[in-house]
Order: structure tokens, then C-alpha cells, then sequence
């Protein structure tokens, strides 16, 4: 634990409303801060390589945990970096493999976030929302279905009690949301983090 501070981690497939949950949750919790996918462009953290401007970023956000006075909401961590460029070989993620990744690519200390939470979503649906938007677009390999099934199910296992993941406290706490509004949804996360009486009392006020 960093101290009683909460630093929450946000993944899942794009288009799921990460970035929309956690902009609401930093409206309702009175002292919270919110790190978007990337603290600075991926262009200025390295030009010329996607995983090394991906490991700077993280540790960039690891630093946002340590100087977070309350409660830090944040939009990917390393869950996201480390398997990226195994999954663009089509092999899934494993303990090991994703052990191998951490040692490999994080070379010096990075935080441990406390609740780790999984915003649900399916290939297809991530796919239709994506051609909505128009990114990732095609050719990006988070449009890519194979992919993102590897992904798909990866953040499941993550959540799987039996398996241990590399770098993670023992003490984290991880969640699956269950619903899909987005009012329904900050009332999930602020139960799981017990933050409801706070939240309740931003409401009344406002």
C-alpha cells in the first residue's frame, strides 16, 4: 500500500469508457486525481519506439501514485505495456511470460497499484465502437481481432485468484465491473473502494 492512498488502475479493451469512468470518478471524489492513457505524447517520451515511450509513460504514472495525496485513478499501466508486443505475435499471456516482460522492460523499481479494475467489453463490440470513432484504426493492432481476443483474455485471467502476476502485492484488490451506465458504474467502483459516504456527501452538496 502507498502509505493508505488508493491508486487504481484502469484497463480493458478501447472504446470500453475507461477514459469517461474515470473523468466522472475525479468529478464525485473530492480530493482524486485522474492520469490520463498518456501523461505525455508518445512522441516526446521516445519518437522512434512505441514500447520504450509506453515503459516511460508507466513510470510516469508510478510516480503520480507516490505523490497522490488521496486517491489517483489510472487510465493503463504496465498490465497494458507488458504484453503488447507478445500478443502481436499471437501467443497468449502467461505468468511467465509476463514475468519475463516486467524483468525485461522495467529495469528499475515501478508501484503497485492497489485495486486493479477491469472494464468488461468483447472483441466485437470494442471493434464496432472503434470504426465509430475512427480509432484505433485499421492496421493499429488494437483493431486487430486476434489481438484483441488475446487481450480479452489475458484481463480475464488477471482477475483468475489462482494465478500470481509478477510484481503485484499480495493485498491488491481487482475488480470486474458489472454494469454498463455510467452512474451505475462510479456507484460500483466507489462501493468497491468504500467511498460511497464521500461520494454521497458530493452529491448532497451539490
Amino acid at each position: 500500500m502507498l502509505d493508505g492512498k488508493i491508486s487504481v488502475v484502469f484497463e480493458g479493451l478501447p472504446c470500453g469508457g475507461k477514459t469517461t469512468l474515470i473523468n466522472e470518478l475525479a468529478k464525485h471524489i473530492p480530493g482524486s486525481e485522474a492520469v490520463r492513457e498518456w501523461v505525455r505524447p508518445q512522441h516526446e517520451l521516445c519518437p522512434t519506439d512505441g514500447t520504450i515511450a509506453a515503459v516511460r509513460n508507466d513510470y510516469l504514472k508510478s510516480s503520480a501514485m507516490k505523490t497522490a495525496k488521496s486517491v489517483v485513478f489510472i487510465d493503463r499501466f504496465i498490465y497494458s505495456t507488458l504484453p503488447y508486443d507478445i500478443a502481436r505475435t499471437q501467443r497468449f499471456i502467461t505468468p511467465t511470460i509476463y514475468e519475463y516482460q516486467h524483468r525485461t522492460l522495467f529495469t528499475e523499481e515501478i508501484e503497485c497499484p492497489t485495486h486493479l479494475i477491469i472494464i468488461p467489453s468483447d472483441v466485437a463490440t470494442s471493434r464496432r465502437e472503434s470504426r465509430k470513432r475512427g480509432w484505433p484504426a485499421e492496421g493499429n493492432p488494437w483493431f486487430d481481432e486476434s489481438f484483441l481476443a488475446i487481450y480479452e483474455r489475458y484481463y480475464e485471467d488477471l482477475l483468475r485468484p489462482e494465478l500470481t502476476w509478477f510484481g503485484e502485492r499480495k493485498e491488491i484488490k481487482k475488480l470486474r465491473l458489472a454494469s454498463s451506465d455510467i452512474k451505475s458504474r462510479v456507484d460500483e467502483v466507489c462501493k468497491f473502494l468504500n467511498l460511497s459516504e464521500k461520494v454521497a456527501a458530493k452529491r448532497a452538496v451539490n
